[in-house]
């Protein structure tokens, strides 16, 4: 399909299917975005929780460690996943460049030819 600069070629053994696993890969990223912005919520909700039926409407003294270790947990959570997702998303971006480089066809264009 392409030669290298090392002159071999190299061949895609399922280039009619590539194009949807570039697809795959971009929704997994998409979704792992989703979930990372939602992992807040998580000790967000555990604070609200722990401050039900306190006089001062404040979290119960008690459950301040855990609280802490739950912000912490979700910020290092969301920040890796953040990072998984945008590298799912490098690699297909580089995977669809390589595509189009080696078959001449644009993975987004030949996608939007083949839903209509």
């Amino acid at each position: 399909m392409g030669n290298s600069p090392s002159g071999t070629t190299i061949e895609i053994a399922d280039a009619d299917g590539f194009p949807a696993k570039v697809t795959r890969i971009r929704e997994a990223a998409a979704g792992l975005s989703a979930i990372a912005g939602e992992l807040g919520t998580i000790a967000d909700t555990a604070r609200t929780e722990t401050m039900q039926f306190t006089r001062d409407g404040m979290p119960a003294p008690i459950y301040a460690q855990t609280l802490e270790g739950l912000d912490a947990w979700a910020k290092a959570a969301a920040a890796l996943t953040r990072s998984v997702a945008d590298q799912a998303q490098a690699a297909a971006d580089t995977i669809s460049e390589k595509f189009t480089a080696m078959t001449g066809t644009d993975i987004t264009a030949a996608a939007d030819i083949h839903h209509t």
